[in-house]
């Protein structure tokens, strides 16, 4: 058969997501069980407590090319160096891309980083989205809006 090692590949493929599956199993319960732990030990030192439902905390994943507050600081920086102007994501991009090279995914998956970020630094208060112009966001320093 012409086609064996494409099968024997995908066969390769299909183990290895097969035994992600039951690692994360494995690890959904542990996790479980550590959740009925710790539900037990707040009973430990409040047993007439009601806890509220679940409501999770989203955990964040930082994007791989930046340290932490990274894309925060060149937000900020922008808006220092220069202050009254109106800017979009696009202004952002060649300053958060630098001289990486990055694949048309990776520089998509930046750009809703960069607009994540944009949002976080809007709920502090230091910047104001301007009404959209057509499908482009603008942003302002929260001051001068």
């Amino acid at each position: 058969m012409m086609n064996s090692h494409i099968i024997a590949a995908l066969l390769k493929k299909r183990r290895l997501i097969a035994g992600e599956i039951v690692q994360l199993e494995k690890q959904i319960a542990a996790l479980g069980d550590d959740l009925v732990h710790l539900e037990a030990t707040i009973r430990v030192f409040q047993p007439d407590i009601e806890l509220p439902p679940l409501r999770p905390t989203r955990i964040q994943h930082r994007h791989r090319h930046f340290k932490g507050g990274f894309l925060t600081r060149l937000v900020l920086d922008y808006i220092r160096e220069h202050p009254g102007d109106v800017f979009t994501i696009d202004a952002l991009m060649p300053a958060a891309i630098g001289d990486r090279q990055l694949s048309a995914h990776e520089v998509g998956r930046l750009r809703i980083t960069v607009y994540q970020t944009l949002y976080r630094v809007e709920r502090h208060g230091e910047i104001k989205r301007i009404e959209p112009d057509g499908r482009t966001v603008r942003w302002k320093a929260a001051g001068e809006a």
